[in-house]
């Protein structure tokens, strides 16, 4: 191979580095995750409070709002799950914060995924808002399905 060649194809090397390392770090800086304490106040079954007074919404997910079938239910689970202890925080940082200024985020109990765990007891819908809502989607939709074939929760009511 001739000189040329030899430069073109060290550019192309380097090219192809520099961009698996901008990946490496995109895809890093996709969450951050942090350990915190919830508040007692739960606002609803996709909503928290945590210590310090950040206002958390999950992502991926949505439940019923206060006039809902199975808004407190999901409310309620949603306080079961957070209990009483130390939660994990994972921050989505493709979008840190929603149009109302809540933080996005998916909440863990125990390593448990707690927006999971409500779509996979019927308590909860998946809300694919990108990019953060691509994230887990399958799996999420996954889990939507499995209660909607079991019945559970929302998917045991008859509506449109």
């Amino acid at each position: 191979m001739n000189k040329f060649g030899n430069s073109f194809k060290s550019s192309i090397n380097h090219t192809l580095i520099a961009v698996f390392i901008l990946l490496f770090f995109i895809s890093g800086a996709a969450a951050a995750q942090i350990e915190a304490k919830v508040i007692s106040k739960v606002i609803d079954g996709d909503t928290i409070w945590l210590k310090g007074g950040e206002k958390v919404r999950y992502v991926g997910i949505d439940t019923p709002e206060i006039d809902e079938e199975y808004y407190e239910e999901a409310k309620k689970r949603n306080k079961e799950l957070l209990g009483e202890g130390d939660v994990s925080v994972e921050n989505c940082a493709q979008e840190p914060k929603d149009r109302y200024g809540r933080t996005l985020a998916w909440i863990y109990v125990e390593g448990a995924d707690v927006g999971l765990t409500l779509l996979r007891e019927g308590l909860a819908k998946v809300l694919r808002i990108p990019p953060c809502g691509d994230i887990k989607h399958e799996e999420y939709l996954a889990a939507q399905k499995e209660a909607q074939r079991k019945g559970l929760g929302l998917w045991s009511v008859e509506g449109p």
